[in-house]
């Protein structure tokens, strides 16, 4: 028994109360909007923008169609692994480019396109965005619609859609443009199809295993034709992602480890039609609604977790996936223990906790069958992968037995506790094994090659990565060597105690010219951007705890 499920105790009221649900008929849904003035993305971190389409269907008709376009997969190993992540459909976008400095758009000689592409330049100045490739935008939207020629109708400026900071990468705004067309245009894309908001409703409800999903931006566009969502039901002020319905994550600033400056808070407020009653008899906890990992850092952030829980119910349950600090803070709260195969009833819908070893001992997932929705705190991470922490725990055999029970389940979203969330968790899942396996063999490979020390295997097990990182990697290096020694892989003449004893204040001060030096070969622009401020203040800290321990000694 391993984490926590607590009741949030009251907190002073803000005076925010919750907004009635509104139904907007989709003639005022899409009415030309006037601008909003977006948070101005040039002034801000550095952040990329993509274009999307919504293409609505002209027939006049109260239950109308978005035509949305299969999101290409992910590339898969080979051999491919049986179970494959289904289909995603979503509004057909592509990335905004930057053109060079000083150097003019390129011209389009297709005078169907002209007006799409002059409507386009003139809205993305409105917004104060300059200087992208529009004209190869535009052409590829409309060859993702129509691949064999159509007809380019008006493009209406529709939204612009803020993505949260989920980190470490800049994150994406979409700009989104509206266009009719009639649903029997004969050349239209192999790969699209019209959905309505029943269909869609239903593809992000009911997780079947064949079930085809829609995308963020397809559920943003249909969401005022939902129920109320989490975010709109509760009024939440702060900017997140809600996907699917009644799951709603905000990246929340926090005391977690580089590359990643903030934790993912998840609220949860099922909102999937029951199909039979939920025995409450059997949970060990139930409330009307949930929060994951409230490990927000500082204070700051307290302010706004503290906003957040007086918008929500009062009966709120807490689940803490595991012990970190950046997971927890510093909250003292009522708790109940609990373990893997436990059920939570939150807004009068079964969440499933699934024992989850590997990154710590007491790891803990938590599952929502219906939407498929699987929270598994540090157990994946958005960009990269996870850190087990040797000193907590942390296994490579249970990671990667979890692994292959999180695929077991065929989750159709992965939340992790750090990055984006992603709509391909199979495909994750199944490189976390890969990358693990071969990292493994990279460690073997250097200690077959006479590596002793733990710089030794840490420099030749990782030249892929930077060498700020090694501190970290060094805990997975010493979880490898134990799974190796397990099933008797580790040369005879490996001593592990000398790896040890190696492995502290000696591999930290090898550490420190290794990536001083990388850094010093950083171009400009990199030393001017955040990777370099995390990258240094490792250094700088691990620096730190080495001169400390060396003069304690």
């Amino acid at each position: 028994m391993s984490v926590v499920v607590g009741i949030f105790p009251p907190l002073p009221a803000f005076g925010v109360a919750a907004a009635a649900p509104l139904q907007l008929p989709f003639s005022i849904l899409f009415s030309p909007p006037s601008f909003s003035h977006p948070p101005s993305p040039m002034a801000s971190a550095p952040t990329h923008f993509r274009l999307a389409l919504l293409v609505k269907d002209a027939q006049p008709s109260e239950l109308f169609q978005l035509f949305l376009t299969r999101q290409p997969s992910p590339p898969s190993a080979s051999p491919p692994h049986p179970l494959l992540d289904v289909d995603v459909w979503d509004l057909p976008s592509t990335p905004l480019a930057s053109l060079l400095r000083g150097k003019h758009p390129p011209h389009n000689d297709d005078p169907r396109l002209f007006k799409a592409i002059s409507n386009v330049t003139y809205n993305l100045e409105c917004l104060g965005l300059k200087g992208f490739d529009v004209c190869a935008a535009v052409a590829q939207i409309q060859a993702r619609i129509f691949p064999t020629g159509g007809p380019c109708k008006s493009w209406r400026y529709w939204k612009y859609i803020e993505e949260p900071e989920f980190g470490p990468n800049p994150p994406i705004h979409t700009i989104v443009f509206l266009t009719e067309t009639f649903t029997d245009e004969a050349c239209f894309a192999a790969d699209g199809e019209w959905i309505d908001p029943h269909m869609a409703y239903s593809m992000l409800v009911n997780a079947d295993s064949k079930q085809k999903r829609i995308g963020t931006l397809a559920m943003f566009a249909f969401s005022s034709h939902f129920p109320s969502g989490l975010s709109f039901k509760y009024n939440l002020s702060i900017h997140g992602q809600e996907y699917p319905p009644g799951v709603f994550v905000a990246p929340m600033d926090s005391a977690t480890l580089s590359p990643f400056s903030k934790t993912n808070l998840v609220v949860m407020a099922p909102t999937a039609p029951l199909h039979h009653p939920v025995d409450t008899t059997v949970a060990v906890a139930c409330g009307d609604a949930l929060i994951c990992d409230p490990g927000c850092y500082p204070s700051a952030a307290h302010a706004q977790l503290a906003k957040i829980v007086n918008e929500l119910p009062k009966k709120l349950l807490i689940f803490v996936t595991h012990h970190h600090h950046d997971h927890v803070e510093d909250y003292g709260l009522d708790c109940i223990a609990v373990d893997g195969g436990s059920k939570l009833v939150i807004s009068g819908q079964e969440l499933e906790i699934i024992s989850a070893p590997g990154h710590t001992d007491g790891h803990l997932g938590l599952f929502h069958r219906a939407t498929g929705t699987l929270l598994v705190g540090d157990h994946c991470v958005g960009h990269g992968s996870s850190v087990l922490d040797s000193n907590s725990g942390g296994n490579m055999e249970d990671y990667l037995t979890t692994c292959k029970r999180f695929i077991e389940l065929a989750p159709k979203v992965i939340i992790p506790a750090h990055g984006y969330p992603t709509l391909w968790p199979l495909h994750m899942l199944q490189n976390y094994i890969r990358h693990r396996e071969a990292r493994e063999a990279k460690v073997l490979c250097a200690i077959q090659r006479g590596a002793r020390t733990a710089y030794q295997v840490v420099s030749q097990a990782y030249q892929d990565t930077p060498p700020a990182y090694w501190p970290a990697a060094l805990m997975n290096v010493k979880l490898h060597l134990n799974h190796l020694k397990i099933i008797s892989q580790i040369p005879s003449d490996f001593n592990m105690d000398e790896f040890d004893r190696s492995s502290k204040a000696p591999f930290i001060l090898r550490c420190l010219p290794a990536a001083a030096s990388h850094m010093l070969q950083k171009p400009l622009l990199s030393i001017m951007g955040t990777s370099l401020a995390g990258s240094l203040s490792v250094i700088v800290v691990v620096g730190a705890v080495a001169c400390l321990w060396t003069k304690k000694k």
